[in-house]
């Protein structure tokens, strides 16, 4: 069976802002700046890690406006320019009603 891998259908699992900050990862002296992440795991992928993704500094106010009423595991399409979410799409926040009934 073929699998059409694509990074851009994501299953949200966490959203958080992280500082920046350096460390020795793997052997070698690492740093990263600020940013605010998408953790979750692409969709088709059978990797068994998550994967982090930083949204562009400027589409931060308008990105985690979509996702402040929307629950783990949500199904959404993202939109990358470079490195950057820049835009994401909710596709099915499929736990919503699981969890609105508890």
């Amino acid at each position: 069976m073929r699998k059409k891998i694509t990074d851009s259908l994501f299953c949200l699992w966490d959203c958080k802002n992280r500082e920046a900050g350096s460390g020795e990862i793997n052997g070698k002296m690492r740093s990263w700046d600020a940013a605010y992440q998408l953790i979750g795991v692409p969709v088709e992928s059978s990797s068994a890690r998550l994967w982090k993704y930083p949204v562009a500094p400027e589409k931060v106010q308008e990105i985690s406006s979509k996702l402040n009423s929307v629950y783990w595991g949500t199904l959404i399409q993202l939109t990358f320019s470079g490195k950057y979410v820049v835009d994401i799409e909710v596709l099915c926040d499929w736990l919503g009603q699981y969890y609105e009934e508890k």
